[in-house]
């Protein structure tokens, strides 16, 4: 009878075998499924089932997890230790704007292009590019790779297009940047992917009680206009399910899925390994919003800015206000105005 992988298998295995975790995911959904008579009619083997949920469909796992085993986790949790590798995106030779639209140029010899593998922190700094000058997204472009998208006739449009409040729609297309080694993207595709992206990361703030409140709280009514408005949200409920469903898009618009790999190409062993796949710099950024939605535990919205941060100091209290290192003069500040209030108050 197989052992399923807990944390300890995982913590002390650098090399997992990864079939074994296909196996226990499978067997996983195979014996919840029989057991609660609602067995998938397009299930065919313990590797189609893995393969529709995620590969094909790379967000429907985070919809899956009810009916599906709790190995999943293990993957996501080995993904954001970095144990899954991720490929670098292909950063541009050259970048600039011109006009409302960011030009850039990849450099034709590929042993000549610089290649980078993002972070939590190009997560980060993509967000703040949401009110950034025109010259700070040129230089991000330049640094850590382009958007690497093609504008579509309405006629073919596709659910995982982007849409512009002017109309215009986009979709990210890497091949054809293959191809032609240059492109422009407009400058208001970077900011509204920026304005979704950091009200994500405060949404998610708030749903995990890292803002003053302790338990999971609904986010600004501001955020949520910027993910697509709607009436108020008043069920803590309503917003988990919905910011869901906006991480879950951004990896289907950002072809982020899982792919087989290989350690070395040999005749004497064979030695595969699980890989995630995505072409470019909105891909990655898709990647790297998950992990830091289901994994990051310091991940703050300070009170200062009011932009999301990873925090490396102790844990504010309940119901204390927190700041980011940018804002630490902001934080002295009104522990100065705090402290005299108290003084005017005692003396009254």
């Amino acid at each position: 009878m197989k052992r399923r992988l807990g944390d300890q298998d995982i913590a002390a295995k650098t090399d997992v075998r990864y079939a074994a975790i296909f196996d226990s995911i499978a067997d996983g959904f195979f014996s919840r499924a029989s057991n609660a008579g609602s067995f998938p009619n397009f299930v065919s083997s313990p590797i189609s089932v893995f393969n529709r949920l995620f590969v094909c469909h790379p967000g429907a796992i985070l919809c899956y997890l009810d009916t599906s085993c709790n190995s999943v986790w293990y993957i996501l949790n080995m993904s954001a230790r970095s144990r899954i590798p991720h490929p670098p995106v292909r950063a541009p030779e050259l970048a600039s704007v011109q006009e409302d639209f960011l030009v850039w140029e990849y450099s034709r010899d590929d042993r000549e292009s610089v290649y980078r593998t993002p972070t939590d922190a190009t997560v980060l700094a993509f967000g703040k590019l949401a009110d950034a000058p025109v010259a700070q997204i040129a230089d991000f472009a330049k640094r850590y790779g382009v958007l690497s998208v093609l504008q579509i006739k309405p006629d073919y449009r596709r659910n995982t297009d982007i849409e512009l409040p002017d109309g215009s729609i986009w979709r990210y297309d890497q091949s054809a940047y293959n191809r032609d080694f240059q492109g422009r993207e407009p400058i208001e595709l970077w900011r509204f992917l920026a304005r979704r992206l950091r009200a994500i990361l405060r949404i998610n703030a708030s749903l995990k009680g890292r803002s003053r409140a302790t338990l999971p709280q609904i986010g600004t009514e501001a955020d949520w206009q910027i993910l697509g408005g709607g009436e108020p949200l008043v069920d803590v409920r309503d917003a988990q399910f919905f910011l869901l469903l906006e991480v879950n898009h951004w990896l289907a618009t950002g072809a982020v899925g899982l792919q087989l790999g290989i350690t070395e190409w040999s005749r004497t062993k064979t030695d595969w390994k699980l890989e995630v796949k995505y072409g470019g710099l909105l891909g990655s950024l898709a990647y790297r919003l998950l992990l830091i939605v289901i994994g990051e535990g310091n991940l703050y919205a300070c009170d200062g800015c009011g932009l999301p941060y990873i925090r490396t100091k102790r844990a504010p209290r309940p119901g204390e206000e927190n700041f980011c290192d940018d804002c630490d003069g902001v934080a002295a500040k009104r522990a100065v105005q705090r402290f005299r209030e108290r003084n005017r108050s005692k003396a009254k």
